[in-house]
């Protein structure tokens, strides 16, 4: 990883923030830095700056669907319904392996959705291949949108 990536955690368990956080830590030559939003209603928040300003996007955004005040599925759906944000990939990364749920996020357009992993090594090895892929090898487009391809 050549570059600073910005990864925006949507979760508002403290205990799973702090695993990430560790987990990013162990990756050799990591340069991501991981900033939070705790609940729905402060994502919807953050959503609705970030269009005003996109240069100040994340690289990557990970969503928790259970999520207090406002869900996770409405905080995708405003997200990808982003005229700035939308571009930016969206994992969705949770403990329900609910079909439906999985389903539902990727009609409305995540990038992917992974169920939480119970191991630690297991956990862990799932972040390094998630940011090795979204960091690494993943060509990612600019959040702005510079011109309309349609």
């Amino acid at each position: 990883m050549e570059k600073d990536f910005r990864i925006l955690y949507i979760e508002d368990d403290r205990g799973d923030v702090d695993l990430l956080q560790y987990a990013i830590n162990m990756i050799p030559g990591n340069r991501c830095h991981l900033s939070v939003i705790e609940d729905g209603e402060k994502a919807m928040t953050f959503i609705e700056q970030r269009d005003k300003n996109p240069q100040e996007s994340p690289n990557l955004i990970l969503l928790d669907l259970n999520l207090p005040r406002v869900h996770g599925r409405d905080v995708l759906l405003k997200l990808k319904g982003s005229a700035e944000l939308c571009r930016i990939p969206v994992i969705v990364l949770t403990t329900s392996a609910r079909q439906e749920d999985v389903d539902f996020c990727y009609e409305a357009g995540a990038n992917a959705y992974i169920k939480k992993a119970i191991g630690f090594k297991e956990y862990q090895e799932t972040v390094r291949r998630l940011i090795d892929f979204w960091a690494g090898t993943a060509v990612l487009p600019s959040p702005l949108r510079t011109s309309n391809p349609r």
